[in-house]
């Protein structure tokens, strides 16, 4: 499905480098989470319930995929 187009009365203006700035905070945070999932499944503790039959390989995958 398209998305509408948006309006430059009310959009908000982004440079290249706070769009930049933004993808390299997304992958950090995705970098932080898929070590903090990975050590959760060594360690037995509860992970998101997307995760709850995910072995560290498919995590990987997954993680891989979202980057």
């Amino acid at each position: 499905m398209a998305l509408p187009p948006i309006d430059p009365e009310i959009g908000e203006r982004q440079t290249l480098k706070k769009i930049r700035e933004w993808y390299r905070g997304i992958v950090e945070a995705l970098v932080e989470q898929r070590a903090a999932v990975q050590h959760a499944i060594r360690t037995g503790s509860p992970v998101g319930v997307r995760f709850v039959l995910m072995t560290e390989s498919n995590v990987e995958e997954y993680y891989d995929t979202q980057r």
